[in-house]
């Protein structure tokens, strides 16, 4: 994956580079503790606001990514949002908008899916971005918009407008956790005051390996192949099918192996994977070419 893409962005004219994008794995393995690196949920939410604006672009993606379910794409288009100098800003309810998209408040921003304020001041470091931005406000208005050094706190480049992702690929809000909250109980039993999950959810907070657990943000998910223009082309390497198996082998099995901690109940393979079948009747709905072996020595 790393290898096609270093190739494609080499050979690819500097002016379309953009088009050019990685689908990242987590980097975790199914139903880990941990959560991936907020630089991988930046990749991944890029990525898919990049498909549904319907320009042309190459896509490169594990068969494990591939059959991994991802938001709804009314969450990416609901939870995205532009500042445009001039614009009218109330400052306390733009926080609880960031808040609801995932975004941390910090003193200082260091990372992506962070903001901080003070007095006429908001910084926000966006998913997707390479640097922060600092929006500067006259009463309740934009009067600047900046990207900045987040070493230095310097100015790189004055903006007229900018492009928000949400920080998370699930929503956080008050709403967001009454779902989650409804859909444990649909789906598990026992005493949830013994599950950190579902307590550090219920006070707004998002323990690490809460990823496992995004079906529960929404009343359906989708997959990467919900996000892709029906005219769109797949090209697949050879020992993709193998992999597939493989790997919702390692799914099924680990499920097997954690599923019966009542402290920590996880999600069945099928909230969050596709299985070997549904895998390819997605792939069906698609124009295919299939890299032999010897295509590829």
């Amino acid at each position: 994956e790393e290898r096609i893409f270093n190739a494609l962005s080499f050979i690819i004219p500097i002016e379309t580079q953009n088009s050019v994008m990685r689908l990242s794995p987590w980097e975790t393995l199914p139903y880990d503790l941990f959560s991936p690196h907020q630089d991988i949920i930046s990749e991944r939410l890029s990525t898919m606001n990049y498909l549904l604006s319907e320009r042309p672009g190459v896509v490169i993606m594990s068969v494990a990514t591939a059959m991994q379910k991802v938001p709804p794409i009314n969450y990416i288009h609901g939870s995205s949002f532009t500042f445009a100098t001039g614009d009218q800003l109330h400052l306390n309810q733009q926080k609880l908008v960031l808040e609801g998209a995932g975004y941390q408040q910090t003193d200082i921003v260091t990372e992506r899916g962070q903001y901080a304020s003070r007095g006429s001041i908001l910084d926000l470091f966006p998913m997707g971005s390479e640097f922060p931005i600092r929006l500067d406000l006259f009463d309740d208005e934009i009067e600047t918009i900046r990207s900045f050094d987040p070493g230095t706190q310097l100015t790189i480049e004055n903006l007229v407008q900018f492009s928000i992702l949400p920080a998370k690929e699930f929503p956080f809000d008050e709403d967001a956790i009454k779902k989650f909250r409804e859909n444990w109980h649909d789906n598990f039993q026992g005493d949830v005051r013994r599950c950190s999950v579902y307590q550090d959810v219920s006070n707004y907070m998002t323990p690490n390996g809460i990823e496992f657990f995004l079906p529960f943000f929404f009343d359906e998910t989708a997959t990467i192949f919900d996000y892709l223009e029906r005219s769109s082309r797949l090209i697949i390497q050879h020992g993709a099918d193998e992999e597939a198996s493989n790997f919702r082998s390692e799914v099924d099995l680990r499920w097997e192996s954690l599923r019966h901690d009542i402290e920590r109940p996880i999600l069945r393979p099928d909230q969050l994977y596709l299985d070997t079948q549904e895998l390819a009747s997605n792939i069906a709905n698609f124009s295919v070419i299939k890299i032999n072996e010897t295509d590829t020595n």
